[in-house]
């Protein structure tokens, strides 16, 4: 377990930027800076007018992309940051949708409305075939008792030989009722190529070894395919086959994948890091969910701790407010309304969430 980190204090010019919700143990700078200072090594880059930022976007299923909204579009309401201009973006589950739409040009307004899943909302003429997408029906608890399947030979084979119990219990699920890549098609059009401009990362977990797989322009798969394969939730959505290889949601390794960020490129710099985990924080706060909590915490500080030295790094994640409306059953989607404003209050508050 690491240390706890030295956080400094903000000063006053800072006092009404986002107050942003940290792990016990996250190292998290101080808020963005309005009165005009800037870091030496941005000075120095010539890029004094804003960060580049490596926005890390977290899996939470319908409830966990409500809150991505909110949360970005506090952001972009309290700090002028439009999260499109991300220099990278790294996707997990839900996450993964959020940062494609990013991508394709989709702003924060946007996904709120998006994330509404209410068709009687304006939108854009672009953007009405995802808002039909985003009303699809979940499959129920009867679907994903009867795609459930023995275990294979193969996947007994795979655990065995790679010391994992994924690949054995990911193979329970492989006949998941509803392929996830229909719907995401219309990504595919919006990006107008295989893959959108921008540098994004989309994250998986492959059910023969259970490692992570991430998922990029260099990797050819489409857009609608990669989002589809890290959305696939074990025993509710099918696995995609890419390149041979069945791949599941990307939250079944880690709900965050921060280190999947790359700070040796060139092309995208990184100055600070921005994680939005609607999984973390007080999101499983109840003594039934506790083990799993404290999983998802503990691979984050460890994430979090594998940072370059003075990397500066914000973590957005559910207090106890914005937790009790979102509720513990994360593909809801009865409530995106309230979890939005929840997000969007509790990101832009100057104050500490209370976890």
């Amino acid at each position: 377990m690491c240390d706890r980190p030295r956080v400094s204090k903000p000063d006053a010019a800072d006092a009404p930027l986002p107050r942003l919700h940290p792990l016990p143990t996250a190292r998290v700078s101080t808020p963005l800076d309005r009165s005009g200072t800037v870091s030496r090594r941005r000075r120095a880059l010539g890029r004094a007018d804003r960060p580049n930022v490596g926005l890390v976007l977290g899996a939470g299923g319908t409830v966990g992309a409500a809150y991505h909204a909110g949360v970005l579009f506090s952001m972009a309401h309290h700090t002028g940051f439009d999260p499109r201009d991300a220099s990278q973006i790294v996707g997990t589950s839900a996450g993964s949708l959020v940062g494609a739409l990013l991508r394709v040009g989709v702003s924060a307004e946007e996904l709120v409305a998006l994330a509404r899943r209410d068709p009687s909302l304006p939108l854009p003429a672009h953007l009405h075939a995802l808002q039909r997408a985003s009303v699809a029906d979940t499959p129920s608890a009867l679907d994903v008792l009867l795609g459930v399947r023995p275990p294979t030979l193969g996947s007994v084979a795979d655990t065995l030989r790679h010391r994992s119990p994924w690949p054995w219990l990911l193979s329970w699920s492989r006949a998941a009722p509803v392929d996830l890549r229909p719907l995401f098609a219309e990504l595919d059009r919006l990006s107008g190529a295989s893959w959108p401009d921008g540098d994004l990362k989309v994250c998986a977990v492959s059910a023969s070894d259970g490692e992570r797989r991430v998922l990029d322009a260099t990797s050819g798969v489409e857009l609608s395919q990669a989002v589809a394969a890290s959305c696939a939730v074990p025993g509710l959505f099918r696995p995609q086959l890419v390149d041979g290889e069945r791949l599941v949601d990307g939250g079944v390794r880690s709900v965050t994948n921060v280190d999947a960020l790359d700070f040796n490129s060139l092309e995208h710099p990184i100055d600070e890091v921005w994680v939005v985990a609607p999984m973390a924080g007080s999101t499983f706060r109840s003594t039934p969910t506790a083990l799993l909590r404290r999983r998802i915490e503990y691979t984050l500080r460890q994430e979090l701790a594998a940072l370059p030295i003075g990397m500066p790094v914000r973590v957005f994640a559910p207090g106890r407010e914005s937790s009790a409306v979102m509720g513990v059953d994360l593909m809801s989607d009865d409530r995106a309304a309230s979890v939005i404003l929840a997000g969007f209050l509790e990101a832009g508050s100057p104050e500490p969430a209370t976890a």
